[in-house]
């Protein structure tokens, strides 16, 4: 076992910032859903876990949408759960390379397993790739649906 490198520096990084952006767009569209503005829709959901905002769009999107945008919608968060799962354990793990392999890893006590198991999981660069990829393209989808939802604080400036 040795340490990572900085290439894996970078697709973890890369990860947890496209994440981010992804998280950031679940809460403006709750915001433009509830019709809060802002400011008081970043006081409710500042401290929300991605988790508690994926059930609440479940609940909010039938609400909202309807037809192709409401289906749409379900498939992207099913989606955004998943990758919800890949980025906890991307950030919340020990990182090393596994030798002989050669692999980047990534070990967590944190995920649920049972009680004293470490669970690890193999993260090369093209699965860290095509994660990042599928995280930016749930993104692009959710902004699109957004931008369907009327919202009277739109910035058209």
């Amino acid at each position: 076992m040795r340490p990572i490198g900085n290439r894996e520096e970078w697709l973890i990084g890369r990860a947890t910032s496209e994440w981010n952006k992804l998280e950031n767009c679940l809460n403006e569209l709750i915001w433009r859903f509830t019709g809060l503005s802002f400011e008081d829709g970043r006081l409710f959901t500042e401290r929300m876990d991605p988790s508690r905002s994926i059930a609440l769009l479940r609940v909010l999107g039938p609400r909202n949408l309807d037809g192709n945008q409401l289906q749409a919608l379900v498939d992207l968060l099913a989606i955004a759960d998943q990758l919800r799962d890949d980025r906890n354990f991307i950030v919340h793990g020990t990182w090393a390379i596994i030798e002989p392999e050669g692999q980047p890893t990534a070990s967590s006590i944190r995920t649920k397993s049972e009680p004293g198991h470490v669970v690890a999981e193999h993260f090369p660069h093209a699965r860290m790739q095509a994660i990042i990829s599928e995280i930016i393209k749930t993104r692009v989808a959710i902004v699109a649906i957004m931008k369907a939802v009327p919202w009277p604080y739109e910035d058209n400036s």
